[in-house]
This record gives structure tokens, C-alpha cells and sequence, in this order.
């Protein structure tokens, strides 16, 4: 019983400490990536816009109703699990700026992506803004997955997609 009382204790500690460092780390953050691809924009921005099909990570993208005029979508991963988006803005072919729109969820924000012709192709830049509302989440967010893993994911998938390998800078 001591063993478990201990245990209890220790994994109680663990997360008030976590939290507490939690609260002393901003909400918000910026984190951005680039890298250079032998497509043409036009080639690049008809794939990120186009059905997901692409990306490891996600099992499928159901289109959902427009809100406000604003084209929205849900991107359900590999476990099941969906966050639904929004189109806040679309320049084919050089900018596409999207926004998780679901206020319920412990995190937030928007993704830039900015491509520019390159010589011999394009280079692709994706800028995240994001909100961790939750404090244990902002330190895992933090220092065990990084505020770049999904970026660096979404670029390693669409090197794969067009058969590249990339230098993600």
C-alpha cells in the first residue's frame, strides 16, 4: 500500500510541477519553416489545396458546410481523431492562410503558407501562429514534441508526394 500511496504522489507531483512551468510559458507561439522543391508553385499550391491524400497522418478530410463564406473541412488522423479548418485566405498560387476552427480544443491557430518561385522550382514557407490554452499541454508542446513537428511532417509528406528529398531550413 505504501508502494501505491507513493506512486499516487509521485505522478501527482509530477503534474503539478508540470503545470506550474506551464503557467510560466507564453501561450502563444511562432514557428516557421522553408524548403525548396523542383516544382513550379502553381504545381505546389494545387497539391496543399487539394484533398489531403498526401499526408500520412490523416485517414481522410471530410468537406464540411461553408460558414460565413468561408471554406471549412475536417481533417480526421490516423486514430480517429478530427480538427476542423478554415480557409481564412487563398492566392493561388503564392499564399494559402488556414485556421483551426474549433474553439473547444486545448490548442489554436493558423498556418501561412507562402511559396515562391525558385530557380529550377519553388521554395514553400510555412509560418504556424499558434495558442496553447492549456498549461501541461504548452510543456509537452514545448520540450517533447516541439512547436515544429507538424510543420516538418507536412514538408517531409509533400517531398514524398513529389518523390524529393528536402533540406527543411
Amino acid at each position: 500500500m505504501k508502494y501505491v500511496l507513493f506512486a499516487v504522489l509521485a505522478v501527482a507531483a509530477i503534474v503539478l510541477l508540470m503545470t506550474l512551468i506551464g503557467m510560466t510559458l507564453p501561450a502563444g507561439h511562432t514557428a516557421s519553416r522553408k524548403a525548396r522543391f523542383r516544382q513550379t508553385p502553381q504545381a505546389l499550391f494545387s497539391v496543399i489545396s487539394g484533398s489531403g491524400e498526401w499526408r500520412r497522418s490523416l485517414q481522410q478530410v471530410e468537406a464540411l458546410p461553408s460558414v460565413n463564406g468561408r471554406e471549412r473541412w475536417k481533417e480526421i488522423d490516423r486514430r480517429g481523431s478530427g480538427i476542423t479548418y478554415e480557409l481564412v485566405e487563398s492566392t493561388p498560387p503564392l499564399r494559402r492562410v488556414t485556421r483551426i476552427a474549433d474553439d473547444a480544443l486545448p490548442y489554436a491557430g493558423t498556418w501561412t503558407i507562402e511559396l515562391a518561385p525558385a530557380p529550377g522550382g519553388a521554395t514553400i514557407s510555412v509560418t504556424e501562429r499558434g495558442e496553447v490554452k492549456n498549461p501541461i499541454f504548452r510543456v509537452i508542446s514545448k520540450f517533447f514534441t516541439g512547436h515544429y513537428q507538424s510543420i516538418d511532417l507536412y514538408l517531409g509528406d509533400l517531398g514524398t508526394r513529389f518523390d524529393e528529398q528536402l533540406t527543411i531550413e
